[in-house]
């Protein structure tokens, strides 16, 4: 059913498997059809279309009548009044309620939503903590829970995957420290419905949102970029290594800054304070009145003059799967994609090796580093992969064995390896040195050199090898020169009366 979404997908960018409140509409001009290689100045590389859910397709033929995923349009955030059978089916919370285990846990904000889920800030009136509430709509809840789905059939991990990350064997790993930890699970009722609710340690701003506040163009200090880049290769190594899980979505939205519990109440006291609850005016959709409770997410960091020592955790695990069982072929925003999950080959954790090459990237320059947009005669995925040729390859064509283990590889390459949709007169070969040289770079601490450039180029090429064999490993990455020196200053404990 994949393979039939695909072509559908690259016709219709707001299909079901790749429609989002995030997508981005390309400003690219061409001339004559010519293809160009980045975004251009002033787009905001940041904006990802959602990676395709592995269960898109697999719903409609599980519950009987059950009609196609409906795009929603006229709501001012998540679409409350679609159900189950539209692919939804949000639980109904207001600000106030109570819910969990003898009603411990208060909702006191909205903190945002995606199509699978809405978080919710919370007090946990037993243990006098603040934490964030997920809870899975109904429709994620049933891919969640339903346990005689078959291995050939899709299904959510999150809630398994993060119950292991969260306990690593090593009591001190430093790479569990990089991930967002559930604290507690259990599911809530409306009616008929069934909802499973995720209790997580608070995470602060997504990296997404910090960009504004600290870059410069969307591009970060050149010291921050590794400090982020060497948290997240042991987030990933843990991950890989000890967890046999492949996160599949890693983007700047799903990396979070840490906080310690002290960091969390100074931050949730000063919202709670400054700001009170904000809703959308009343609107009739569907024939019900909907006064939408508007995301507030949790202000910045109070003090951003020591950005350096900032902690980042991995966040986001409703669409990772287990190595050597995974539920779903098609994973990650597309602009992150590795090839062999575009040519339907088999993939495994160095997925997400590529992701990382792709945003240390985007860190450095605030561009993203494949463009995916299609054109007359080629899809999305066409030109993200030409893209990638043009990059990374010498003759503009993949191994021509790529085409024999491909599941789509008919429609999208030739049998000698090269693209099908996009001639050669159309490819425009460039080195990923002259990508990374061409934009600014905004250094901190240190100097952005040649040899500074030379060593961060190494580093994104270690990365980027369109044969996954070749890609190093997140546990060679953090032995890599450019930084595996590199060390972070201690965080000064706050002294503030204002953490009270």
């Amino acid at each position: 059913m994949l393979s039939g979404s695909l072509s559908k997908a690259a016709r219709a960018p707001f299909s079901p498997a790749f429609s989002s409140q995030w997508s981005l509409t390309s400003t690219c001009k061409r001339r004559r059809h010519r293809r160009r290689f980045c975004n251009p100045p002033g787009t905001r590389s940041h904006q990802y279309a959602v990676a395709v859910n592995p269960a898109t397709d697999f719903f409609t033929s599980t519950i009987p009548g059950t009609a196609q995923r409906t795009k929603p349009i006229g709501f001012d955030e998540e679409p409350c009044t679609l159900a189950i059978t539209d692919g939804y089916g949000y639980a109904r919370v207001d600000i106030g309620d109570r819910l969990g285990p003898e009603d411990q846990y208060e909702i006191l904000r909205k903190l945002g939503w995606g199509t699978y889920a809405t978080t919710w800030l919370t007090f946990d009136h037993q243990s006098k903590k603040y934490y964030a509430l997920k809870i899975v709509n109904e429709y994620g809840t049933f891919l969640e829970s339903n346990q005689s789905l078959g291995p050939k059939h899709p299904r959510f991990h999150e809630r398994e995957i993060l119950g292991r990350v969260s306990s690593p064997i090593k009591p001190h790993s430093r790479g569990a420290k990089q991930c967002l930890r559930l604290v507690h699970s259990f599911y809530t009722n409306q009616g008929k419905a069934q909802y499973l609710c995720l209790v997580l340690e608070l995470g602060g701003m997504d990296l997404a949102a910090l960009r504004e506040q600290v870059g410069q163009d969307f591009a970060l200090p050149t010291d921050l970029v590794k400090s982020i880049v060497k948290q997240l290769c042991v987030a990933l190594d843990y991950l890989h290594t000890e967890c046999k899980v492949v996160h599949t979505d890693l983007k700047p939205a799903n990396i979070l800054l840490g906080l310690n519990s002290r960091e969390a109440k100074r931050l949730v006291n000063a919202m709670l304070k400054e700001t009170s609850v904000q809703r959308y005016p009343p609107r009739k959709i569907m024939g019900e009145t909907v006064e939408a409770i508007r995301s507030q997410p949790l202000p910045p960091p109070i003090d951003q003059t020591d950005c350096l020592s900032w902690k980042f955790k991995v966040a986001d695990f409703g669409s990772a799967q287990w190595l050597g069982r995974r539920s779903a072929n098609l994973v990650q925003p597309i602009r992150l994609r590795a090839p062999e999950v575009v040519l339907g080959r088999n993939w495994d954790e160095k997925i997400d090796i590529w992701s990382l090459g792709c945003l240390t990237y985007e860190f450095i320059t605030g561009r993203t580093l494949f463009r995916a947009q299609g054109g007359p005669t080629w899809s999305e995925e066409d030109d993200l992969l030409a893209n990638q040729l043009e990059l990374l390859s010498v003759n503009q064509q993949f191994p021509a064995y790529f085409y024999q283990n491909s599941k789509y590889a008919t429609r999208l390459l030739a049998e000698n390896g090269s693209l099908k949709n996009i001639p050669d007169r159309m490819m425009y070969p460039k080195t990923l040195a002259k990508a990374l040289s061409r934009h600014r770079k905004v250094p901190i601490n240190t100097e952005d050199n040649s040899e500074e450039r030379d060593l961060a180029l190494a580093f994104i090429t270690r990365c980027l090898s369109l044969e996954p064999k070749e890609r190093a490993s997140a546990k060679e990455l953090l032995r890599h020169p450019w930084i595996r020196n590199f060390k972070a200053p201690v965080r000064k404990p706050q002294t503030s009366k204002s953490a009270d």
